[in-house]
């Protein structure tokens, strides 16, 4: 296999909505042009509802499939994926998280043609599904890359084997830059004369939005709240800023198409999860110079500059009106986004996955 060939890469994942491993992987199939022919194959749902949703989806339309498996077990999901195989021949199939990981790996071993690499994104599921995810990985024996060191950690603990390396997931930073903040929040509607700490994700349990919610009653006034995203948990977060009075301090954007313009309104950020695996939106806010407070959960400490962030205790008020506090009244003379430059741009994530498909098909040649 030459250098200058180009792997064909079917990279499955369980679905095509909003969120960090979505995000990653069509990160990934963006910047790849030029160095691999990569397509998304998701397990669930189907392409007009995904595209409705989702409207980033568009301009990448044709290197989308869509399988619309069912709940629960589905061998005709399994034998699609094969045929599907078989008639593209794809070099590499790369699988996010245990669904895929089941699907894919049967299906790429079935035919017996592509690599397989398995990216882990979180640890904490593992402990839920040690089993039979400790039986794929040992079974399949994909190339295994973890997306941070705590989710390795997790996968040596839960699961007994040890990945390959690690790969961190890369944000682009020339779309994330810093900008004009009060420009930025005259076009999103938002106040121009108040300290704004922000929050992205969806709008569910885990992601925490609650605590932040509730941190504001302990400060000051003329501090708001902006919240980007949407999801179940809509209804009662707008009724639990209503019962303490925050409705005019706490603003709920719903799903932002323009996430940069989002980070370049505020003064912090703030991610106040229960569970994280390696998450993305505090490269973003970095990468645009915010400081950051981060729940110290999964690999959230390693997507924080140590410098200009705070790290709070997941599900602790108390301790994140602190932190929030503390950022807040520093000086803040050094941006953190020289920190994400270093270690966690898309182009590093591109490079590290290139090598290793090529890496991959050359050995299945």
């Amino acid at each position: 296999m030459t250098q200058d060939h180009k792997p064909t890469v079917f990279q499955i994942v369980q679905h095509l909505r909003p969120g960090g491993l979505e995000v990653m992987a069509l990160s990934l199939l963006q910047a790849m042009t030029g160095r691999a022919h990569v397509k998304i194959i998701a397990l669930d749902g189907t392409k007009d509802d995904a595209l409705t949703h989702w409207p980033l989806l568009n301009s990448h339309a044709d290197d989308l499939i869509f399988l619309d498996k069912k709940p629960g077990w589905s061998a005709r999901t399994l034998f699609r994926l094969a045929r599907l195989f078989q008639r593209h021949s794809p070099d590499v199939v790369h699988t996010h998280h245990i669904g895929p990981l089941l699907y894919g790996g049967l299906a790429a071993r079935l035919t017996r043609r592509p690599a397989l690499i398995h990216t882990e994104h979180d640890g904490w599921h593992l402990h839920k599904n040690a089993k039979i995810q400790k039986r794929l990985l040992r079974g399949l024996k994909p190339t295994l890359i973890p997306v941070a060191q705590q989710v390795a950690k997790c996968l040596t603990e839960s699961c007994g084997v040890r990945a390959d390396r690690v790969i961190p997931n890369g944000i682009d930073s020339t779309a994330f830059t810093p900008g004009n903040k009060t420009a930025a929040r005259q076009q999103l509607g938002l106040p121009v004369d108040r300290v704004l700490i922000g929050t992205a994700g969806r709008l569910e349990a885990v992601k925490g939005q609650r605590f932040v919610i509730k941190a504001m009653s302990a400060l000051p006034d003329h501090v708001h709240l902006v919240l980007a995203g949407d999801g179940t948990e809509a209804a009662e977060l707008r009724q639990r800023t209503k019962a303490r009075s925050l409705s005019h301090r706490v603003h709920f954007m719903g799903r932002v198409d323009r996430m940069p313009l989002f980070y370049q309104a505020l003064d912090l950020f703030c991610l106040p999860s229960l569970h994280e695996g390696f998450p993305l939106s505090p490269l973003e806010a970095q990468a645009c110079g915010l400081p950051c407070v981060l729940s110290d959960v999964g690999g959230a400490a390693e997507t924080l500059c140590p410098a200009q962030g705070r790290l709070a205790r997941a599900g602790d008020v108390q301790n994140l009106v602190a932190c929030l506090r503390d950022l807040l009244s520093q000086d803040h003379t050094t941006a953190p986004r020289e920190f994400v430059l270093r270690r966690f741009t898309r182009d590093q994530m591109r490079d590290a996955y290139a090598a290793l498909y090529h890496m991959n098909t050359s050995q299945m040649a």
